[in-house]
């Protein structure tokens, strides 16, 4: 249960939150691990009063943490609320969509303004979450990443997603395989963009602290409407599920084609390019750092 902290003592040797087992952390991950929780909403949004954001279009609130419940009111997706759930109690678990994970008592206003305090499922919030302006308007977007809309079909049947949220409207949705974000994975998640001089490049990433000790590490390119994924790998294991392609135009060196390199000592990408000038002859361009 996620009754306690995570803080940069997860990220000494031995990992020791309260109420987990201790579990043996590779001395050459530390750095990365302190950097990620640093950067990770998952440190913060279990603290009473932390923000936290609905996930799905119409999140229910009911008055105890029961399905059986009455219902207070309805959520849009994207709303804020804030957590007012007491940490120093067990709490109770439900199942999504096949998913375990635990209900949060909330506070908050409804759309139309109302006041109310009452019980979420976790898997109806946000496990964390980023403003980007994807559409590079001056507008940021909402960009979330929690449990799939997809049901679970089997116990290895792990998936997250990623979506983009406009004016607390759903504009689009991304199944993540492999992300494991729900209650029993102990997991730590981070969203962000890649800062990239012609392209956007987002990232979505987890740390699994339950019964194993894993990285696992995705990247997706916006294109204007939808998310199309480049890279996705397990970093502990060097395994790599998809590694393709993207492409962007500049006035001078024509058409440049990138993937994914490997990451600089900042835990940024690097990308290996190659430009195809206006003559139609290609030209290697050096492994750049996303920057």
């Amino acid at each position: 249960m996620k009754t306690y902290l995570l803080s940069s003592a997860l990220f000494s040797l031995i990992l020791t939150p309260l109420l987990a087992q201790e579990r043996l952390v590779d001395a050459k991950h530390s750095s990365y691990y302190e950097w990620f929780n640093q950067h990770s909403k998952t440190t913060h949004i279990f603290q009473e009063g932390a923000t936290l954001y609905t996930f799905d279009e119409q999140t229910l609130v009911y008055r105890r943490p029961s399905s059986d419940a009455s219902i207070i009111t309805k959520l849009q997706i994207g709303q804020r609320v804030r957590n007012s759930s007491r940490l120093d109690a067990p709490l109770p678990e439900n199942t999504w969509n096949g998913y375990t994970d635990i209900w949060l008592k909330v506070k908050g206003k409804d759309a139309q303004g109302k006041a109310f305090t009452g019980f979420v499922k976790g898997a109806q919030l946000a496990k964390t979450w980023s403003f980007i302006d994807v559409n590079k308007d001056g507008k940021k977007e909402l960009i979330m990443l929690g449990i799939s809309s997809l049901k679970r079909q089997k116990i290895t049947d792990i998936k997250a997603e990623l979506r983009v949220v406009q004016h607390k409207k759903l504009r689009y949705q991304k199944i993540v395989p492999g992300l494991c974000v729900f209650e029993e994975c102990n997991s730590m998640a981070l969203v962000r963009q890649v800062p990239h001089e012609h392209r956007i490049i987002l990232e979505a990433s987890t740390i699994t602290l339950g019964c194993w000790t894993a990285i696992e590490k995705t990247y997706f390119l916006w294109n204007g409407n939808s998310l199309d994924l480049i890279y996705h790998a397990e970093k502990t294991t060097q395994k790599v599920h998809t590694k393709e392609s993207f492409a962007y135009t500049t006035n001078e060196k024509g058409l440049n084609i990138c993937c994914y390199s490997g990451e600089d000592q900042n835990f940024n990408p690097k990308w290996a390019c190659k430009s195809i000038n206006n003559k139609g002859k290609k030209k290697r361009i050096p492994s750049i750092t996303a920057r």
